[in-house]
């Protein structure tokens, strides 16, 4: 028992010492880079970029770390790709005078695809004759197709509420604006929900002080309305359905969909392990491959294993 315990602690121990943030990770990157230990400084950035946590001044280090890894892995296309991603975050990048072959190559062919772009961004606010305020965001030069979707921060008091924007012939939402005047933000995110772009800051806000109001539309009169009540009848399930065998059948077949979808991610865990240890055999598009369908195994197996709890907890309901 007091082995047991004790093994316990170490584990949690270890856990908590791993590094959490991308600017963790991508230090430790670095320093295996320093150490000529690339693919396992292209493994940690990889982690720093999936970590969701890097800001503007961040993201960018991020993609520039990723290339430097993957070209002197010997991936020269993987490091194009993302010295342009770097580029299109921070233009004014460049390499040191001494960089190696292997780096300015990948670099040079990464900015001539960018050509100079750079991601930018307009903000529009509009106040309702409601006190709401809309915002609308329009992207703009995102060629690399970096921003998945955004945050407005809205300040209440001491503190930022975070707001999420919609995709609708842009990026939107409506929040609520109880005062003349209110102050937010705006970060444009990607895919793992690192912030690329700020339209504001948390110290410089963005005010709706130059917002104009929207004039209510007209009313030609006024009529007072007495509401009805309206009674919907529900449907009754099937008479199958309201008994629990039919639910708990549906989750011992989702449950095993998901123990099917976990042995396989196993299986894609091991081999991809296996790619990152025999670099100089293995490409790193069968890499990129196995990495992308062991994540998607693993999301199917914990969704169908929510299924059949969901379908579990039913069956019990209606026992």
């Amino acid at each position: 028992m007091r082995l047991v315990l004790a093994l316990m602690l170490v584990s949690g121990l270890r856990a908590a010492a791993e590094p959490k943030t991308a600017a963790q990770l991508l230090r430790q990157a670095d320093q295996a880079a320093d150490e000529f230990e690339f693919a396992k400084g292209l493994d940690l950035a990889r982690r720093a970029l999936e970590a969701g946590t890097a800001g503007p001044e961040l993201v960018w280090h991020v993609h520039q770390s990723l290339a430097q890894m993957a070209a002197s892995a010997g991936y020269a296309d993987a490091a194009v790709d993302s010295f342009t991603r770097a580029l299109e975050l921070h233009p004014t990048l460049e390499l040191p005078a001494h960089a190696s072959p292997r780096l300015t190559g990948p670099f040079q062919k990464a900015r001539e695809r960018n050509s100079g772009a750079r991601l930018r961004a307009r903000a529009q606010s509009s106040r309702g004759f409601d006190g709401s305020v809309t915002t609308r965001v329009d992207v703009q030069d995102d060629h690399e197709h970096l921003v998945e979707g955004g945050r407005l921060f809205l300040r209440e008091g001491a503190q930022l509420r975070s707001v999420k924007l919609a995709w609708a012939e842009g990026l939107n939402v409506a929040w609520p604006c109880p005062t003349e005047t209110c102050q937010y933000y705006v970060a444009l995110v990607d895919a793992y929900g690192n912030e690329l772009l700020w339209l504001g800051s948390p110290t410089e806000l963005l005010s709706t002080e130059a917002v104009a109001a929207k004039i209510p539309p007209p009313v030609a009169a006024w009529v007072r309305t007495t509401p009805t009540a309206t009674t919907v009848a529900l449907k009754p399930l099937p008479g199958g359905f309201r008994r629990a065998w039919p639910w708990m059948a549906a989750g011992v077949v989702v449950a095993g969909v998901a123990g099917y979808f976990a042995v396989r991610t196993v299986g894609e865990d091991s081999r991809f392990k296996s790619t990152l240890q025999n670099r100089g055999t293995a490409r790193f598009q069968e890499a990129q491959h196995l990495d992308a369908a062991r994540q998607r195994d693993d999301l199917v197996a914990w969704s169908c294993a929510g299924g059949a709890a969901a379908l579990g907890a039913v069956a019990a309901f209606r026992w």
